[in-house]
């Protein structure tokens, strides 16, 4: 997962959680962090969390072991249905 200034790729989703606090995530192609097309699914699983903390920045080290699933089409349509449905309520404040 990388972007830089909101273009590149992001992780979305948790879905079929483990108990091992594993769970599915689709990684998008994104622009200004908006899910364009699904890159693949994957289940994840934290490894590590650091956590530094100062008065103004907060920053999260994390570190994920993860295994290529098939595509989750669940995820990939509930994901673009709040896209459209975060579309169509800006429409509607605008007109």
């Amino acid at each position: 997962m990388s972007s830089l200034n909101g273009i590149g790729t992001k992780y979305y989703g948790k879905r079929e959680k483990h108990e091992d606090g594993s769970y599915i995530a689709t990684n998008w192609f994104v622009i200004l962090f908006v899910p364009i097309f699904p890159l693949g699914s994957y289940r994840l699983l934290m490894q590590s969390s650091q956590f530094r903390g100062y008065v103004v920045f907060w920053s999260t080290n994390k570190s994920y072991l993860f295994q290529r699933v098939p595509l989750n089409w669940v995820q990939v349509v509930k994901t673009y249905s709040v896209l459209l449905a975060i579309l169509l309520f800006i429409l509607i404040l605008e007109s």
